[in-house]
C-alpha cells in the first residue's frame, strides 16, 4: 500500500496509526487522514480517482450482470469501486468507518445510485 508512496506520507501514516493505537482507537486514524487531506486525494495513498486496476480488470473479463442483484463494497474510500459496480447494474451498499471519505464519495458522485453509509466493520448494525 505504501511502496509508492513519498517518505514522508508514509511516516505521517504510521504516526497517525501509533497515535490512534495510543488512543485506543486503532482505526482512527483513517478519518483523520482523510480530514487532513481537505479534499486532496493525492494526500490518501490509495485513493487513485479511478477503479483499482485488478478489480477494473475482472470486470471487463467478466463483464458481470448485476440487475437485480446487490453488492457490498467494505472500506469504500473514495468509491470508485462501488461505482463501477452501480455501473453494472448492481444495487450497491458501500461503507467506510471515515465520515469524511463518505461525504467525499457523496461530494463525488452526488446522482449516484450507490447507498454510501459510515459504518465500522467490526461493529456492523445489524440491519
Amino acid at each position: 500500500m505504501f511502496e509508492q508512496q513519498p517518505e514522508s506520507l508514509r511516516e505521517k501514516i504510521q504516526s497517525l496509526a501509533a497515535e490512534s493505537v495510543r488512543q485506543g482507537d486503532p482505526s482512527g486514524w483513517f478519518e483523520t487522514l482523510y480530514a487532513q487531506a481537505e479534499g486532496d486525494s493525492a494526500r490518501v495513498p490509495w485513493a487513485k480517482n479511478l477503479t483499482h486496476p485488478y478489480f477494473q480488470d475482472w470486470l471487463e473479463r467478466y463483464a458481470p450482470q448485476g440487475k437485480g442483484k446487490s453488492a457490498l463494497v467494505i472500506g469504500c474510500g473514495l468509491g470508485d469501486d462501488a461505482e463501477a459496480l452501480a455501473q453494472h447494474g448492481f444495487q450497491v451498499t458501500a461503507f467506510d468507518i471515515s465520515p469524511t471519505a463518505i461525504a467525499w464519495c457523496q461530494q463525488r458522485f452526488p446522482d449516484s445510485s450507490v447507498n454510501y453509509l459510515v459504518a465500522d466493520l467490526f461493529t456492523l448494525d445489524p440491519r
